[in-house]
């Protein structure tokens, strides 16, 4: 399907570079971006000039990475800056209110990733293709797999092609270490849900769509492999736990000499989400992430100041104005637990970026966040 989505996307991109698109500035002040190289491995995506609008709206911005070669989508290792649905990288930003006549004159820094937080098809020099959209947030987009069906609510987008080498080992690039990696790492998240002597339903669902996205970005011809493989580590992994036998530095060792960075901040998400999944955390959970944190070689603390530094100057929705749904990217057909799990989510991720904000824009931003994230608790209990 997801190939189906490209060819879709494909098209409708052509129309939109010849001719199609909804008249705003050309030449020089036409919507564009830009990536800069900072601290080593610190990638910076920059934005300016004016929006293709016929009329005032309210705007988000979405930033799509893809392996230019292939015209594959780049995975995120992080879920604060992937798809909702998939790993697929995906950056989200409100942009605010634009009327017609409104540009950036300046060049505007609106996100960056990592070299070791992302993983590309093939690892190695490659072309990378970056994308911003600016998208009507009346009309979100949907983006499945890096492609949308539904392009309604597009009015901008701008891209830049770059040389880039992909550190980490591409995600259709299987190989023993690969599966050994997920089987463990599968192994520790079964560990932490269970640490309670039992498994909750939502930590269950977190670790099986965890396995499922880990097959179908494998290689098709590989995917039986991967699933069986994943299936066993599974199993061995809940026998453990239910007889209180996890060895957390076991298997930490075992991946500490196995796992890129990448996928050792995987683990790390994984493991997150899995704590978070029923809506609460206790010490003994936290205390289990931290001593994997430890024992891989990942500074607990650097991957939340990794993740937090993402928090940009963007205009927010007043929360009595807004609505919330839209602004929180609440899907209406998500069950009340699932509402719910995201709006605490969400909470919490904004909670921390109050403290970790570096001025008092961004300090507003995310007060208007957590703003709406009230608003919404109100609404669904």
């Amino acid at each position: 399907m997801e190939y189906i989505f490209g060819i879709i996307f494909l098209l409708w991109l052509i129309s939109k570079i010849f001719g199609g698109g909804t008249g705003g500035a050309a030449g020089p002040n036409a919507f564009a971006i830009k990536i800069e190289k900072r601290d080593q491995n610190r990638n910076i995506i920059s934005m300016r000039g004016q929006p293709s609008i016929k009329y005032a709206r309210e705007l988000a911005l979405y930033i799509k990475i893809y392996d230019a070669e292939e015209q594959a989508p780049v995975i995120s290792t992080f879920e604060g800056t992937s798809e909702l649905e998939s790993k697929i990288y995906e950056q989200r930003l409100r942009v605010g209110h634009i009327d017609t006549g409104q540009y950036w004159p300046d060049w505007m820094e609106v996100c960056d990733f990592t070299d070791q937080e992302i993983i590309g098809p093939i690892k190695g020099q490659r072309k990378l293709l970056v994308r911003a959209f600016l998208w009507d947030i009346n009309q979100p987009a949907h983006f499945k797999y890096g492609y949308t069906e539904d392009t309604a609510g597009c009015v901008d987008l701008a891209e830049i092609e770059i040389p880039y080498n992909f550190i980490n080992v591409g995600y259709t690039e299987l190989d023993p270490n690969r599966l050994k990696v997920q089987g463990l790492s599968v192994q520790l998240a079964i560990g932490l849900a269970m640490s309670d002597g039992s498994l909750d339903r939502r930590e269950g669902n977190v670790i099986k769509k965890w396995m499922k996205e880990a097959v179908e970005l494998a290689p098709e011809s590989d995917r039986t492999k991967v699933k069986n493989s994943l299936n066993k580590a599974l199993e061995t992994g809940s026998k453990k736990a239910k007889e209180r036998k996890t060895n957390i530095n076991y298997i930490c060792k075992q991946l500490d000499k196995k796992a890129g960075v990448a996928e050792k901040y995987d683990v790390l998400e994984l493991c997150l989400d899995v704590m978070s999944a029923d809506g609460k955390a206790d010490q003994e959970e936290l205390a289990y992430i931290e001593e994997i944190s430890k024992n891989i070689g990942i500074d607990y603390k650097e991957i939340t100041k990794l993740k937090e530094r993402r928090l940009l100057d963007l205009e927010l929705p007043e929360a009595a104005t807004a609505d919330v749904d839209k602004a929180l990217d609440i899907d209406p057909s998500w069950s009340q637990d699932e509402k719910k799990k995201h709006i605490m989510k969400l909470y919490r991720k904004y909670n921390s970026r109050i403290n970790s904000a570096k001025n008092e824009s961004q300090k507003k931003s995310a007060q208007s966040m957590l703003d709406l994230c009230a608003e919404a608790m109100k609404k669904y209990g």
